[in-house]
């Protein structure tokens, strides 16, 4: 029998994470030839009945070869639109695979709808501890959404159901600190992807979870409200041309993928969340008055990020809005 020790080890999501990255890398060891990612040594998973086991996992070390780009700097266009363009080939890869055993052995169980829901809320609630003016009104505006479980598994992981759109593979987490670029001679990032790491959150479903995850929590507002229906059809055509190469055609329109892709929008953009202690940390090597500014910079792009959400919100279907607004 476990111990209540070990029942809670089990329910630990860096544990559930863990487990999910190297049943990932085990399932899939050859997906480097269509996404670049760093070689893996081996993988150990966690195991409650192991005496303390803590899980094993050993990459190629890219340092000195790829850095990750500033949080607060943001991605630039030219490196959404290589995001964008890797994933149409990663997914293309999925959708025309044979083999669709994956779909039943990645299910979005990585966060479940109880304790990381909640968890979630109360995190996202902690914005207004760090700027009241900035988040208070666009955190309580969105709250009335997410704190409905059926929002949070739609925007989460189900719109494609509801959409009509087929379930693809997913990253689940391709925020900046999991994304490497190559190095120019120079020493600054280049616009080409390196590696794509931390695949903790790997699950069958929608087509636009990572690009969602791009756009609202790795580039400054402005960019994010310019180019994103760009991104969005670039990624579309290339998907289509991609598909056609394997032999097969895209069956769904495009104005499905952006609805899609708002509904995503909306549960990343509760993970600014997690970029602003982030830019915290990152500060402390920094004059004060660097460090202020960062911040400051942060806040807005957040206040932003999170009205676009609070707007896509509103286009959710009439049985997930909320009933008293």
């Amino acid at each position: 029998m476990q111990s209540g020790e070990d029942v809670l080890k089990d329910d630990c999501f860096a544990y559930r994470y863990h487990n999910r990255e190297c049943q990932f890398f085990n399932d899939f060891p050859h997906l480097s030839e269509i996404l670049p990612m760093p070689h893996v040594f081996y993988s150990i998973p966690y195991s409650a009945g192991v005496p303390g086991s803590t899980g094993v996992l050993l990459l190629e070390s890219l340092v000195g070869r790829a850095e990750t780009a500033d949080m607060v700097d943001g991605l630039n266009r030219r490196q959404i639109f290589a995001i964008a363009k890797d994933l149409a080939r990663f997914q293309a890869h999925f959708l025309c695979a044979e083999d669709k055993s994956w779909v039943d052995r990645y299910p979005m169980t990585v966060l479940n709808d109880t304790t990381d829901h909640e968890f979630k809320l109360d995190i996202f609630r902690k914005l207004k501890d760090y700027d009241l003016e900035a988040f208070g009104e666009v955190v309580d505006a969105l709250l009335p959404y997410m704190s409905n479980v059926n929002v949070w598994r739609h925007t989460l992981k189900d719109a494609y159901r509801r959409e009509g759109l087929p379930v693809v593979m997913c990253h689940g987490d391709t925020w900046i600190n999991n994304i490497l670029w190559e190095l120019n001679p120079d020493g600054s990032i280049a616009n080409k992807v390196a590696a794509y790491i931390d695949w903790q959150m790997a699950h069958a479903g929608c087509l636009t979870t990572d690009i969602a995850v791009v756009l609202s929590i790795c580039v400054k507002a402005y960019l994010q409200r310019q180019c994103q229906y760009e991104v969005l059809r670039f990624y579309y055509d290339i998907l289509a041309q991609e598909m056609a190469k394997l032999g097969e055609r895209i069956s769904f329109g495009f104005e499905q993928v952006v609805r899609c892709y708002k509904a995503n929008f909306i549960y990343q953009s509760m993970n600014y969340s997690c970029v602003v202690p982030s830019v915290v940390t990152s500060n402390l090597d920094l004059p004060d008055s660097v460090g202020e500014a960062r911040l400051k910079e942060v806040f807005l792009r957040g206040k932003l990020i999170l009205q676009q959400a609070v707007e896509f919100a509103k286009e959710l279907p009439e049985d997930l809005q909320p009933k008293n607004v």
